[in-house]
């Protein structure tokens, strides 16, 4: 009975009544059944940060990082082949050049991962 709800905002997903939860980003009104985890927020502030990351993925540094890990992991594939071929005949398994290759991997994964955990963070808080 919409008389009993007078003054109750509508969920702007399904038009339902709401009890007075919001997006905690955005401040839209929504019902029980759409209100978002505590890490996540309303659907169309998720649709937002899904275009902000493909924004961010256009960037030079996040491009840079994607290209070095490409390059790195194919170069470490041949490396670590032919090292596996000299460990064979009785040779170190790990040489300098592998050790390298494996922290430049390493280092182009951590730089993926911080930037997209900076721009989650930035976002939950809305400062995005």
């Amino acid at each position: 009975m919409p008389y009993r709800h007078a003054g109750a905002a509508l969920c702007t997903i399904c038009s339902d009544f709401t009890v007075g939860t919001t997006c905690v980003r955005c401040g839209k009104p929504l019902c029980s059944d759409h209100v978002p985890a505590v890490h996540r927020r309303c659907h169309d502030c998720e649709v937002e940060y899904d275009q902000l990351v493909v924004t961010t993925m256009s960037e030079p540094l996040y491009r840079l990082a994607l290209r070095v890990l490409l390059v790195v992991a194919i170069s470490m594939l041949l490396v670590l082949a032919g090292q596996l071929r000299v460990f064979c005949q009785g040779g170190p398994y790990l040489t300098g050049a592998g050790l390298i290759m494996i922290g430049i991997f390493i280092s182009s994964l951590i730089v993926i991962y911080r930037r997209r955990r900076a721009l989650r963070g930035r976002f939950l808080a809305g400062d995005v």
